[in-house]
């Protein structure tokens, strides 16, 4: 035998994302793989510590994964803030009024929300198109709204034919002639004129009083 070729130079190293504990192992199938939502990039380790958890966002339902880039990234519309996730469901939802198109997010602030004028009742969404417009007769001046009680209602005097408005004052005052008493009012036909022998000159009035 030649200089530096003694026994135990025939060993092989266990590859990246395998371990093995013991002693006199005969083949690579002897190596134990790294467990699921784990990976490890170290040749020849001998412990189940050198097996590192998946990172936020991520998660992995294999074995024997030998790198980090192996494990699975979180979903478009979930995120997830631990370590060594084994599942996508380890992902949790973004919530309602929120959405998120990006993948692999760590924490929930990354979810964006739904837009002013628009509301969302569902979890997990993908895209900012989920989001549903307020309808006519509303209005909502704040982002992720969780339902579309949510949306405020145009006041007396006042409708709106649109939907997506963002302020009440996108709302359409009654003309002149006219009142309205409620809220939440879709179109002009709700205004009702004053009565005979009566005029109004200005317009959003609230009250039948207001018709002199």
């Amino acid at each position: 035998t030649g200089l530096g070729q003694g026994a135990g130079q025939d060993c092989a190293l266990c590859g990246a994302g395998k371990y093995s504990t013991g002693l006199g192992m005969r083949d690579g199938g002897d190596c134990a793989a790294c467990g699921p939502g784990t990976y490890s990039a170290v040749l020849g380790a001998s412990a189940e510590a050198a097996c590192v958890s998946c990172g936020p966002g991520k998660y992995s339902n294999s074995s024997g994964l030998a790198a980090e880039s192996d494990c699975e990234p979180c979903d478009a519309g979930r995120y997830q803030t631990g370590l060594g996730m084994t599942a996508e469901v380890d992902c949790s939802l973004c919530g309602a009024g929120k959405y998120a198109t990006g993948f692999g997010l760590t924490r929930e602030a990354q979810c964006a929300s739904c837009g002013a004028g628009t509301y969302q009742t569902g979890s997990g969404l993908r895209d900012p198109g989920a989001c549903s417009l307020c309808g006519a007769g509303k209005y909502e001046p704040h982002p992720a709204a969780p339902s579309e009680a949510g949306c405020l209602l145009c006041g007396p005097g006042k409708y709106q034919t649109g939907a997506g408005l963002i302020d009440e004052g996108n709302c359409s005052l009654c003309g002149a002639g006219g009142f309205q008493t409620g809220f939440g009012m879709a179109g002009a036909e709700n205004c009702t004129a004053c009565g005979a022998g009566k005029y109004q000159s200005g317009s959003g009035l609230a009250l039948e009083a207001g018709c002199t």
